[in-house]
């Protein structure tokens, strides 16, 4: 785990680990009607993430891993199921302090917007980035849904 030593909050003052002001980013991702989750997946991802946080790099593997996604797109394909899993309250997102999770306590959409400004459009990020920009953990919803699943 690796240390951050703070805690924020999304609502002003919106300060990013830099210490920069940050702004909502008004590009919408790739959603809507043709955007269904795969059930398994969001299982499986719930399952690995059971016993321990998951870094945004370990959810993009996942995801990357069941399909054919390049990198390139793989941001296309992560964002959606991102939302899903916060948007159903099945994870929380936040930072991770030695041990201890601190959660970003905002809305889903806040949480959402830091993510693609710091993991522009487009852009292949490396796992090891991806780690550095937030932390997943199961709330008791996504547990629940985690049992019965086989660790990928």
């Amino acid at each position: 785990m690796r240390k951050v030593g703070y805690s924020w909050t999304c609502s002003p003052p919106n300060v990013d680990r830099d210490g920069g002001v940050y702004q909502q980013l008004n590009t919408p991702i790739p959603e809507g009607a043709a955007f269904v989750p795969e059930p398994v997946l969001i299982s499986l991802v719930l399952a690995e993430n059971q016993d321990d946080y998951m870094s945004l790099g370990m959810l993009s593997y996942l995801i990357q891993r069941a399909g054919p996604v390049p990198p390139v797109t793989g941001h296309h394909h992560v964002l959606p199921y991102l939302a899903n899993l916060l948007g159903e309250g099945l994870v929380t997102i936040g930072d991770v302090d030695g041990e201890q999770f601190l959660p970003w306590n905002c809305a889903v959409t806040e949480a959402l917007s830091r993510v693609r400004k710091q993991w522009p459009d487009g852009e292949a990020s490396d796992y090891k980035t991806l780690r550095d920009i937030g932390w997943l953990t199961n709330t008791p919803r996504g547990n629940g849904v985690a049992v019965g699943a086989v660790k990928p």
